[in-house]
């Protein structure tokens, strides 16, 4: 683990100066967000991402104390500021995480309860689900292979490994894919599989040898072969590691205007109703394509634009069902291409326009087309009230 760098920021001697130094404006400083609680005791603000940030809007309030060089000492607890529930408790010796370590849910429970040897995860670790059922035993033992699989269960409570042998599945952290697959004496053995949840494609398979990593194929890429490094190996997050960097957020004025415009845009999201061809888009496409494919044989825009390989073309609909060229193409695209695309649309059968909030509104349509073994394939993607984006999907 790294070495807390709260040393250069908060030296004990220069505390009071730090608190009461006067802010550039639009600047957060380390005064914004301590508060001294008594002595070497403070409270620190965070974010959820552990980045120090404004006591108005923050999201995590640390309880600690700071030893004269700036380290975390002793028992650390985190609480979450809108309710005041724990979140962890740690401990700290000579600047390194050492001692118990306990992770709660936002429900109050222990979802996982481990130790800390000089800054490294070390013995047994219990986890556990939000519903209070277990979820996995695991082993740091501090060499090659650092983490052994004792034991394993599904949320609904049904054990898939004891005792090192089984079956053993997570959720790679970050991205909706589940991976996972059978251990034997703790350790990876046999195939490992990811796959997208839902729905379940497959997208990496590796294959251990008692924990030792042989190769693997990433099947999203053309099953690709790799045998430099495993990507499915166990892991477990560590949230709590960011709090020994010192960041800052931007000050909370900048903070809640971001969070009204993402909530807005969620909201709209929710209200919006994308455009819609009554005999649905796939029967638009094939009379689309009975006008647009005598012309990409020949020397027109169209037949131009779709010979120089993908052809991506940004039309929007109005209010009132009408197709317009978008003012924003990607570089590159061939404006007669986009007038001559246009002209036909405006022939065919019209579309329902999109609906915000119960009514009518103008929205966006990418087109992608492109040549495949001698065909032509074309297929429309429906977007939202904004501009289309001016980026290649």
């Amino acid at each position: 683990m790294p070495r807390l760098l709260l040393r250069s920021a908060l030296p004990l001697l220069l505390f009071a100066g730090l608190l009461s130094r006067p802010a550039r404006a639009q600047e957060v400083t380390i005064g914004d967000c301590v508060r001294v609680l008594k002595g070497d005791s403070v409270a620190m603000y965070y974010n959820a991402g552990y980045t120090l940030t404004p006591i108005a809007c923050a999201a995590i309030r640390r309880h600690t104390r700071i030893s004269p060089t700036g380290d975390f000492v002793g028992e650390v607890r985190d609480y979450q500021v809108a309710n005041d529930r724990l979140l962890f408790r740690l401990h700290y010796a000579n600047g390194r995480r050492h001692g118990a370590y306990e992770q709660y849910h936002q429900n109050g429970r222990l979802v996982v309860k481990g130790q800390f040897a000089n800054g490294e995860p070390a013995g047994i670790w219990e986890f556990w689900y939000r519903n209070g059922k277990p979820r996995q035993t695991l082993e740091w033992t501090g060499r090659k292979l650092p983490i052994r699989i004792i034991a394993s269960w599904d949320s609904a409570g049904a054990q898939r490994a004891s005792n090192g042998n089984g079956e053993w599945y997570d959720m790679l952290p970050g991205l909706n894919r589940r991976f996972g697959g059978p251990i034997v004496d703790g350790y990876a053995h046999g195939t490992w599989e990811s796959r997208v949840v839902p729905g379940y494609r497959l997208v990496t398979t590796e294959r251990y040898s008692h924990g030792k990593f042989l190769d693997g194929k990433a099947l999203d890429f053309g099953s690709e072969s790799y045998s430099d490094q495993a990507l499915l190996s166990p892991r477990v997050e560590d949230p709590v590691s960011w709090a020994e960097n010192v960041k800052f957020t931007k000050p909370c004025a900048e903070l809640q205007a971001r969070a009204r415009e993402r909530q807005a845009k969620r909201e709209q999201a929710r209200e919006f109703t994308p455009a819609t061809y009554s005999a649905g888009i796939e029967s638009y496409i094939q009379t689309l394509l009975q006008y647009v494919g005598p012309l990409l044989g020949g020397n027109t825009p169209l037949g131009r634009a779709a010979r120089g390989g993908v052809l991506i073309i940004d039309m929007q609909l109005d209010a009132g069902g009408k197709w317009l060229t978008a003012a924003n193409q990607l570089p590159g695209t061939d404006p007669g291409a986009v007038s001559q695309l246009l002209a036909i649309m405006q022939q065919l059968p019209p579309w329902e326009a999109a609906r915000q909030n119960g009514q009518p509104v103008g929205s966006s349509i990418r087109i992608l087309g492109r040549a495949l073994n001698g065909s032509f394939l074309l297929s429309m993607s429906p977007g939202g009230p904004d501009l289309p984006a001016t980026a290649k999907p």
